[in-house]
């Protein structure tokens, strides 16, 4: 779970730098937000389904 913290606010800031960059309506930009939302909304639901589905997945 610390790992996935970890890598979570490095994705943010790599994610904020960016947008900084190009411009929040720069095609990339959403392109990576909607693939980055995607990927929390599947976190969220496996960690949902409990450690028997998780349990391969996010192993250390």
């Amino acid at each position: 779970q610390k790992r996935y913290g970890e890598a979570e606010q490095l994705f943010e800031r790599s994610l904020r730098a960016f947008t900084a960059e190009l411009g929040p309506t720069h095609p990339k930009v959403t392109q990576v937000s909607q693939s980055y939302e995607e990927a929390r909304r599947l976190a969220r639901i496996a960690a949902a389904a409990g450690p028997m589905f998780t349990g391969g997945l996010l192993a250390p």
